[in-house]
C-alpha cells in the first residue's frame, strides 16, 4: 500500500469538507479524499493502520476502500480514497430512497459474505453514499471490524433500542442486520422503531410500498415485542423476494 508523507501534503491548496471532534476531511483537485484523525493514541491509529491495509486490499465498487496512507514520522495519521459524489441514503427523497434501500440492504449482505469476516458496526444511513445512478458507496471502513479487528462504534439508534429491550449489545452481523432495519424506520418516521404505532405504520405502508409487506410488517411487530434475546433479523431485500 503506498505511504505518503503528512508533509508532503498541500493543504492549503484543497478544499475543507467537515470539521468534528475525530478528523478533518480535505478534497483535492482529482477528486481524492484526504482524512487526518485528530487521535494522537498511538495504539488505536496502530489498529486503524491494519484495517485500512486489509481494507485497501477489497475491490468492491459498493465499498470505499482506502488507496494510500499519510504518516507523520512513521506514525499513521489518516489515509485517502476516492470522492463519492451523491447524497447520504437517510437525506434521499420518498422515490428515491424506496429504491436505494434495498439495493443496500443486498450490498450489506455482500460485505457480509466476504471472506474478510467485516462487521460495519456503525451502521445507519449517513455512513453509506448514494450516487446518481442510486448505487450505494460504504464510506469510513476505518471504522468497520474486519478481521480479528472489532468495529469502533455503534449507532445511536441500536443504543436507544438495546437499552429499552434489555439487550446486550454484541459488534456483529446480526448487529449490523438490526441497525440497518432501525436505521430504515428512523429515516421514514424520524423515530426509533419501538415508538413506532401500527397506525403510523399502516399509513406510511401507502408512501411507502414496500412497507406494504406482510413479512416486514411481521418483522416490525416482532421487533416491538418482548423476547429474552435478540431474535433474527433478515436483510431486508430478502422479505420482498417473491
Amino acid at each position: 500500500m503506498k505511504n505518503i508523507n503528512y508533509y508532503s501534503i498541500e493543504f492549503k491548496n484543497m478544499g475543507r469538507l467537515v470539521v468534528n471532534t475525530r478528523s478533518k476531511l480535505f478534497l483535492d483537485s482529482k477528486n481524492l479524499l484526504y482524512k487526518i484523525f485528530n487521535d494522537n493514541d498511538v495504539n488505536k491509529l496502530k489498529i486503524k493502520s491494519k484495517k485500512i491495509e486489509l481494507f485497501s486490499n477489497i475491490r468492491k465498487s459498493y465499498i470505499n476502500s482506502p488507496k494510500s496512507k499519510i504518516t507523520e514520522h512513521n506514525i499513521f495519521r489518516g489515509y485517502t480514497s476516492k470522492y463519492i459524489n451523491g447524497t447520504c441514503l437517510s437525506e434521499l427523497d420518498q422515490l428515491q430512497f424506496a429504491k436505494a434501500l434495498l439495493e443496500t440492504s443486498k450490498r450489506l449482505s455482500d460485505i457480509h459474505e466476504l471472506k474478510e469476516n467485516i462487521v460495519v458496526g456503525d451502521m445507519h444511513f449517513k455512513n453509506v453514499i448514494v450516487d446518481k445512478n442510486l448505487k450505494p458507496h460504504f464510506i469510513d471502513v476505518d471504522s468497520y471490524g474486519i478481521g480479528k479487528y472489532e468495529s469502533d462504534d455503534i449507532p445511536l439508534e441500536l443504543y436507544i433500542y438495546c437499552k429499552i429491550m434489555n439487550y446486550k449489545i454484541e459488534k456483529n452481523q446480526d448487529y449490523d442486520r438490526l441497525s440497518f432495519v432501525l436505521s430504515t424506520f428512523k429515516t421514514i418516521f424520524k423515530d426509533n422503531l419501538i415508538n413506532v404505532s401500527p397506525m403510523d405504520y399502516k399509513f406510511a405502508s401507502k408512501k411507502y410500498s414496500f412497507l406494504d409487506n406482510e413479512k416486514i410488517e411481521s418483522l416490525y411487530l416482532k421487533l416491538r415485542s418482548e423476547h429474552s434475546s435478540l431474535p433474527d433479523v433478515p436483510y431486508i431485500y430478502e422479505l420482498t423476494k417473491e
